[in-house]
């Protein structure tokens, strides 16, 4: 049971500062119950109780009836429910619309609205059906939106369907963007949702207790490799130094201190041949293959080229092709 599925389990109606009684527990449990039956026989009017226990929570003012009504939505968007939440909406729009905006703010919760519980669980498609009744840019308590939630567990679809709603380049409490948010996953889901954000953050991105950390530096130091090369392949103008140096230099320079050994080998094309034999010389040719095939390639270019300018110094003649000899003209 993840972190985001937690906040929406029943509540304790002892639990000291619940909004719930253990009446309203009770028809929590039997809506939800009822609910449930209605859908799995696909048809709306399988179970009237259910109807009208939820319309009754829907369009009620009163908190506990839509503490109800948020719980079920909740439950379904972390569910991938589909059929549930059609139910929901086809009840009343209105109400609906206003759950979709509503906040976990109850005792233990965490400021979730039911869109950030389907992007954190991965719920594609309940991202996308939820996405037209929701704001993509709320935050929850951390200020993290849904786009940041998504991209942390690297739901590539999730990410590309908020991506368009959200700010881009928001920064949450814990200063990561939803691009650092992805940087920090080593998936091939992140991978993608790195693609799908990078061209959108040209802005140097700030992450967590680093705050003079890029986004290129913070793959570097985890030696996420793909996740550098898309970097630069989408967004180099964000990461290009003001110095002499270029952005691969200065990566395989930060890669070698971090001993990310597989950023390290790829951006030593780029490194000057005095930092590429130091590093070799120190941390060995195993760890630095591509590293070491380029320096023995020019050491053997060297080598060449010193035997063909020691040999015209010294005057070394030059053998030349001897003449074809000249048949003599036959007489007759």
């Amino acid at each position: 049971m993840n972190r985001a599925w937690r906040r929406v389990a029943p509540r304790n109606p002892f639990k000291p500062g619940s909004i719930a009684s253990p009446e309203f527990t009770a028809l929590a449990a039997l809506t939800l119950l009822a609910l449930r039956e209605t859908v799995m026989e696909n048809t709306l009017s399988a179970s009237p109780d259910a109807q009208l226990l939820l319309a009754q929570s829907l369009a009620s003012d009163a908190a506990s009836d839509r503490a109800l009504a948020f719980d079920a939505l909740c439950v379904a968007a972390g569910e991938g429910d589909l059929q549930t939440l059609r139910f929901m909406k086809a009840l009343s729009e209105e109400h609906f619309s206003a759950l979709c905006r509503s906040r976990d703010d109850a005792s233990g919760g965490e400021g979730f609205t039911p869109l950030m519980f389907a992007a954190y669980n991965r719920q594609g498609e309940a991202v996308e059906f939820l996405l037209a009744h929701s704001d993509a840019r709320q935050a929850n308590n951390q200020g993290e939106s849904a786009l940041h939630l998504a991209a942390r567990v690297g739901d590539s679809r999730s990410v590309a369907l908020l991506a368009p709603h959200s700010e881009a380049g928001a920064v949450s409490e814990g200063r990561k963007t939803a691009l650092t948010e992805a940087c920090f996953g080593g998936q091939p889901g992140h991978l993608e949702c790195v693609r799908v954000l990078a061209p959108l953050e040209t802005a140097v991105s700030i992450v967590s207790g680093r705050p003079r950390e890029t986004a290129l530096q913070t793959v570097v130091r985890l030696d996420h490799l793909e996740h550098a090369r898309v970097l630069l392949d989408c967004a180099r103008e964000a990461f290009t130094p003001r110095g002499d140096a270029s952005a691969e230099e200065l990566c395989f320079t930060q890669a070698i201190g971090h001993k990310s050994w597989r950023c390290a080998d790829w951006f030593s094309q780029w490194a000057a041949p005095e930092a590429l034999q130091a590093a070799v010389d120190k941390n060995g040719r195993e760890k630095l293959p591509r590293a070491a095939a380029a320096l023995e390639a020019q050491a053997l270019r060297s080598a060449v080229n010193a035997t063909q300018h020691g040999s015209a110094i010294r005057g070394a003649p030059v053998a030349e092709t001897p003449a074809k000899p000249r048949r003599a003209p036959r007489i007759l």
